[in-house]
Protein backbone atom coordinates (compact mmCIF):
# COMPACT_ATOMS: atom_id res chain seq x y z
CA UNK A 1 0.00 0.00 0.00
CA UNK A 2 1.44 3.35 -1.03
CA UNK A 3 1.52 6.18 1.47
CA UNK A 4 0.76 9.72 0.40
CA UNK A 5 3.63 12.00 1.42
CA UNK A 6 2.78 15.28 3.16
CA UNK A 7 4.57 17.68 0.83
CA UNK A 8 3.95 20.67 3.12
CA UNK A 9 5.79 18.90 5.93
CA UNK A 10 8.71 18.15 3.59
CA UNK A 11 8.85 21.82 2.61
CA UNK A 12 8.87 22.83 6.28
CA UNK A 13 11.85 20.55 6.93
CA UNK A 14 13.64 21.98 3.88
CA UNK A 15 13.08 25.48 5.25
CA UNK A 16 14.31 24.43 8.70
CA UNK A 17 17.46 22.90 7.20
CA UNK A 18 18.13 26.07 5.21
CA UNK A 19 17.88 28.19 8.36
CA UNK A 20 20.12 25.75 10.25
CA UNK A 21 22.83 25.79 7.58
CA UNK A 22 22.84 29.57 7.13
CA UNK A 23 25.73 31.44 8.74
CA UNK A 24 23.55 34.47 9.54
CA UNK A 25 19.90 35.21 10.27
CA UNK A 26 17.71 34.88 7.18
CA UNK A 27 14.64 36.58 5.74
CA UNK A 28 11.75 34.90 3.97
CA UNK A 29 13.23 36.14 0.69
CA UNK A 30 16.58 34.51 1.53
CA UNK A 31 14.85 31.20 2.19
CA UNK A 32 12.84 31.48 -1.02
CA UNK A 33 16.03 32.03 -2.99
CA UNK A 34 17.76 29.10 -1.32
CA UNK A 35 14.94 26.57 -1.48
CA UNK A 36 13.15 27.51 -4.69
CA UNK A 37 9.81 27.90 -2.91
CA UNK A 38 7.83 31.11 -3.35
CA UNK A 39 8.26 33.82 -0.72
CA UNK A 40 4.71 33.59 0.63
CA UNK A 41 5.09 29.85 1.25
CA UNK A 42 8.45 30.37 2.95
CA UNK A 43 7.08 33.10 5.20
CA UNK A 44 4.11 30.95 6.21
CA UNK A 45 6.35 27.98 7.01
CA UNK A 46 8.82 30.16 8.91
CA UNK A 47 6.03 31.59 11.05
CA UNK A 48 4.72 28.06 11.67
CA UNK A 49 8.18 26.92 12.77
CA UNK A 50 8.44 30.04 14.92
CA UNK A 51 5.12 29.23 16.58
CA UNK A 52 6.34 25.67 17.22
CA UNK A 53 9.54 27.03 18.75
CA UNK A 54 12.06 25.67 16.23
CA UNK A 55 13.05 29.05 14.79
CA UNK A 56 12.96 32.49 16.34
CA UNK A 57 11.97 35.78 14.74
CA UNK A 58 13.78 39.03 15.41
CA UNK A 59 10.92 41.58 15.31
CA UNK A 60 13.35 44.43 14.65
CA UNK A 61 14.55 43.17 11.27
CA UNK A 62 12.04 40.38 10.52
CA UNK A 63 14.81 37.82 10.14
CA UNK A 64 14.81 34.25 11.43
CA UNK A 65 17.36 32.07 13.19
CA UNK A 66 17.45 28.58 14.68
CA UNK A 67 16.21 28.18 18.27
CA UNK A 68 17.63 26.01 21.03
CA UNK A 69 14.62 23.71 20.83
CA UNK A 70 16.35 21.99 17.91
CA UNK A 71 19.34 21.28 20.15
CA UNK A 72 17.01 19.58 22.62
CA UNK A 73 15.97 17.11 19.92
CA UNK A 74 19.58 16.14 19.31
CA UNK A 75 20.17 15.87 23.05
CA UNK A 76 17.35 13.37 23.41
CA UNK A 77 18.81 11.22 20.64
CA UNK A 78 22.25 11.26 22.22
CA UNK A 79 20.90 10.51 25.69
CA UNK A 80 19.17 7.41 24.36
CA UNK A 81 22.39 6.03 22.88
CA UNK A 82 23.65 3.57 25.49
CA UNK A 83 27.04 3.40 23.83
CA UNK A 84 27.88 7.06 24.31
CA UNK A 85 29.97 6.54 27.43
CA UNK A 86 31.89 3.75 25.74
CA UNK A 87 32.70 6.06 22.85
CA UNK A 88 33.62 8.88 25.22
CA UNK A 89 36.00 6.62 27.15
CA UNK A 90 37.89 5.78 23.97
CA UNK A 91 37.89 9.40 22.80
CA UNK A 92 39.28 10.61 26.13
CA UNK A 93 42.07 8.05 25.89
CA UNK A 94 42.92 9.19 22.34
CA UNK A 95 42.90 12.85 23.41
CA UNK A 96 45.18 12.09 26.37
CA UNK A 97 47.69 10.15 24.30
CA UNK A 98 47.79 12.59 21.39
CA UNK A 99 46.93 15.92 23.11
CA UNK A 100 44.73 16.51 20.05
CA UNK A 101 41.01 17.20 19.86
CA UNK A 102 39.01 14.16 18.79
CA UNK A 103 35.57 13.88 17.22
CA UNK A 104 33.16 11.04 16.51
CA UNK A 105 30.91 11.13 13.45
CA UNK A 106 28.03 8.99 12.24
CA UNK A 107 26.63 8.25 8.80
CA UNK A 108 23.46 10.14 7.89
CA UNK A 109 22.53 9.47 4.27
CA UNK A 110 25.13 11.18 2.09
CA UNK A 111 26.50 13.17 5.03
CA UNK A 112 28.65 12.64 8.08
CA UNK A 113 27.41 14.24 11.29
CA UNK A 114 29.57 15.00 14.33
CA UNK A 115 27.80 13.67 17.42
CA UNK A 116 30.58 13.74 20.03
CA UNK A 117 33.81 15.64 20.53
CA UNK A 118 36.63 15.64 23.05
CA UNK A 119 38.96 18.59 23.48
CA UNK A 120 42.72 18.18 23.44
CA UNK A 121 45.43 20.25 25.08
CA UNK A 122 46.76 21.98 21.99
CA UNK A 123 46.47 25.77 21.94
CA UNK A 124 45.74 25.97 18.21
CA UNK A 125 42.73 23.78 17.45
CA UNK A 126 39.90 23.37 14.97
CA UNK A 127 36.61 23.46 16.85
CA UNK A 128 34.00 21.45 15.00
CA UNK A 129 30.56 21.69 16.60
CA UNK A 130 28.37 18.77 17.58
CA UNK A 131 25.68 18.48 14.93
CA UNK A 132 27.92 19.80 12.15
CA UNK A 133 27.27 18.05 8.83
CA UNK A 134 29.52 17.60 5.81
CA UNK A 135 29.30 15.77 2.50
CA UNK A 136 31.04 12.40 2.73
CA UNK A 137 33.60 13.14 0.00
CA UNK A 138 34.90 16.26 1.76
CA UNK A 139 36.12 14.79 5.06
CA UNK A 140 38.36 11.99 6.28
CA UNK A 141 35.57 10.56 8.42
CA UNK A 142 33.08 10.74 5.58
CA UNK A 143 35.41 8.98 3.17
CA UNK A 144 36.20 6.33 5.79
CA UNK A 145 32.49 5.54 6.07
CA UNK A 146 31.87 5.68 2.32
CA UNK A 147 34.79 3.34 1.57
CA UNK A 148 33.21 0.49 3.51
CA UNK A 149 29.71 0.74 2.06
CA UNK A 150 28.24 -1.79 -0.35
CA UNK A 151 29.71 -1.47 -3.85
CA UNK A 152 26.31 -0.54 -5.29
CA UNK A 153 25.96 2.26 -2.74
CA UNK A 154 29.44 3.54 -3.63
CA UNK A 155 28.57 3.50 -7.34
CA UNK A 156 25.36 5.41 -6.66
CA UNK A 157 27.27 7.99 -4.65
CA UNK A 158 30.01 8.46 -7.25
CA UNK A 159 27.36 9.08 -9.91
CA UNK A 160 26.18 12.16 -8.01
CA UNK A 161 27.39 15.75 -8.18
CA UNK A 162 30.43 16.77 -6.13
CA UNK A 163 31.47 20.40 -5.81
CA UNK A 164 34.83 21.73 -4.68
CA UNK A 165 35.10 23.21 -1.20
CA UNK A 166 38.77 24.09 -1.67
CA UNK A 167 41.39 23.71 -4.38
CA UNK A 168 42.18 20.28 -2.90
CA UNK A 169 38.68 18.77 -2.79
CA UNK A 170 38.43 15.50 -4.72
CA UNK A 171 35.48 15.85 -7.10
CA UNK A 172 36.53 13.54 -9.95
CA UNK A 173 34.69 10.20 -9.46
CA UNK A 174 37.53 7.96 -10.62
CA UNK A 175 40.05 9.71 -8.37
CA UNK A 176 37.71 9.37 -5.40
CA UNK A 177 37.08 5.72 -6.27
CA UNK A 178 40.82 5.01 -6.12
CA UNK A 179 41.08 6.79 -2.79
CA UNK A 180 38.23 4.69 -1.38
CA UNK A 181 40.04 1.53 -2.49
CA UNK A 182 43.16 2.76 -0.69
CA UNK A 183 41.15 3.48 2.46
CA UNK A 184 39.72 -0.05 2.47
CA UNK A 185 43.22 -1.42 2.08
CA UNK A 186 44.92 0.69 4.75
CA UNK A 187 42.02 1.20 7.18
CA UNK A 188 42.55 4.93 7.55
CA UNK A 189 41.37 8.01 5.64
CA UNK A 190 42.82 11.48 5.19
CA UNK A 191 41.52 14.97 4.51
CA UNK A 192 44.32 17.08 3.07
CA UNK A 193 42.74 20.55 3.07
CA UNK A 194 39.74 19.16 1.17
CA UNK A 195 37.04 20.60 3.42
CA UNK A 196 38.85 23.68 4.65
CA UNK A 197 42.09 25.34 3.56
CA UNK A 198 44.79 24.94 6.19
CA UNK A 199 43.15 21.90 7.82
CA UNK A 200 44.26 18.27 7.76
CA UNK A 201 42.42 15.34 9.27
CA UNK A 202 42.88 11.61 9.75
CA UNK A 203 40.04 9.17 10.52
CA UNK A 204 39.53 5.46 11.19
CA UNK A 205 36.33 3.41 10.72
CA UNK A 206 34.41 1.71 13.52
CA UNK A 207 32.81 -1.61 12.54
CA UNK A 208 29.45 -2.76 13.86
CA UNK A 209 28.60 -6.33 14.86
CA UNK A 210 27.18 -6.97 11.38
CA UNK A 211 30.42 -5.83 9.73
CA UNK A 212 29.09 -2.51 8.46
CA UNK A 213 30.65 0.89 9.10
CA UNK A 214 28.35 3.67 10.27
CA UNK A 215 30.75 5.77 12.35
CA UNK A 216 34.34 6.99 12.56
CA UNK A 217 36.77 8.54 15.00
CA UNK A 218 38.92 11.39 13.71
CA UNK A 219 41.66 13.83 14.69
CA UNK A 220 42.14 17.16 12.95
CA UNK A 221 44.38 20.18 13.15
CA UNK A 222 46.28 22.87 11.24
CA UNK A 223 48.67 21.89 8.46
CA UNK A 224 51.50 23.55 10.37
CA UNK A 225 51.24 20.86 13.06
CA UNK A 226 49.76 17.99 11.06
CA UNK A 227 52.87 17.11 9.09
CA UNK A 228 53.16 13.68 7.45
CA UNK A 229 55.34 12.56 10.36
CA UNK A 230 52.82 13.77 12.94
CA UNK A 231 49.92 12.14 11.13
CA UNK A 232 51.79 8.82 11.05
CA UNK A 233 52.12 9.04 14.85
CA UNK A 234 48.45 9.91 15.29
CA UNK A 235 47.33 7.03 13.06
CA UNK A 236 48.66 4.44 15.49
CA UNK A 237 46.63 5.79 18.40
CA UNK A 238 43.56 6.35 16.24
CA UNK A 239 43.63 2.81 14.83
CA UNK A 240 43.91 1.38 18.34
CA UNK A 241 40.91 3.41 19.47
CA UNK A 242 38.81 2.37 16.48
CA UNK A 243 39.73 -1.28 17.02
CA UNK A 244 38.72 -1.02 20.68
CA UNK A 245 35.32 0.42 19.80
CA UNK A 246 34.87 -2.25 17.14
CA UNK A 247 35.74 -4.95 19.69
CA UNK A 248 33.26 -3.59 22.24
CA UNK A 249 30.52 -3.64 19.60
CA UNK A 250 31.26 -7.20 18.62
CA UNK A 251 32.57 -6.17 15.23
CA UNK A 252 35.08 -8.12 13.13
CA UNK A 253 38.77 -8.00 13.92
CA UNK A 254 40.83 -5.97 11.48
CA UNK A 255 44.59 -5.82 11.28
CA UNK A 256 45.31 -3.03 8.77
Amino acid sequence: MSVKIATTALKAFNVLEYVAESEADVSASDVAGGTGFDRATCYRLLMTLNEAGYVQLDPANRRFSLSYKVVSLARHILQEDREIETVRDVMRQIARETTEGCHYSVLDGDYSVITLRERGKQVVTVDFAVGERAELYTTAGGKAMLAFQDIREIQRYLAGTMKSKTAHTIVEPQTLRQELISIRSHGVAYDNEELMAGLRCVAAPVFEADGTVRSTIALSGPVSRYTDTRIAELEKVLRAGARELTRRRGGPEWSV
